[in-house]
């Protein structure tokens, strides 16, 4: 009788040091939580300040629907603030962001990832990079030939592409991009 009551008292205790422990890392938790959230704000509100200074008002809509909702808006204004620094044509970013959306469906890749890959890509003139996304360095020298930037040689090889690309796309993949991006 004497041994259980130990043993109950023991189970009890550990009980109440569990409750304690668990509310530690709790709190511990939401410590890093809010920590994190002050960040990405903090982290957002330069991005945004630095998007707004590229004065193209109907960018970011432009960027949303070429990515169809896969791609966070924190995102597209990092990469166009990007493209921007890289001296890429704005006007034909979302061009490039929907190829990049559509490859990265098409091949079962990370949106984001091809998305950084063709704004990184065509910034640092990068066949290497560029190949990631199927376009092959014959081609874009090519279409360099007749004295074509590589952006717009680029811009002229997805065009193509994209013209006999498939129209129907991957609905469930494309619902699963939208809810990662959100």
């Amino acid at each position: 009788d004497n041994r259980k009551k130990k043993v109950d008292a023991f189970s009890n205790y550990i009980s109440k040091l569990g409750g304690i422990m668990a509310g530690a890392f709790s709190v511990q938790r939401i410590i890093g939580f809010t920590k994190e959230i002050t960040e990405l704000s903090t982290k957002a509100s330069g991005v945004r300040k630095a998007f707004n200074n590229l004065n193209s008002p109907n960018l970011l809509s432009q960027l949303r629907q070429a990515t169809q909702g896969t791609v966070d808006d924190l995102q597209l204004m990092q990469r166009a603030v990007q493209a921007k620094n890289f001296k890429i044509p704005l006007d034909q970013l979302s061009t490039y962001l929907k190829f990049a959306s559509h490859r990265a469906r098409e091949l079962g890749g990370d949106v984001d990832y091809f998305v950084d890959s063709i704004i990184t890509g065509l910034g640092r003139e990068s066949v290497m990079i560029l190949d990631n996304l199927g376009i092959s360095a014959a081609e874009i020298k090519d279409n360099m030939k007749d004295g074509a930037t590589m952006a717009e040689a680029v811009g002229k090889i997805i065009s193509e592409q994209m013209k006999s690309a498939e129209t129907e796309i991957d609905k469930a993949a494309l619902a699963t991009d939208r809810l990662a991006a959100s």
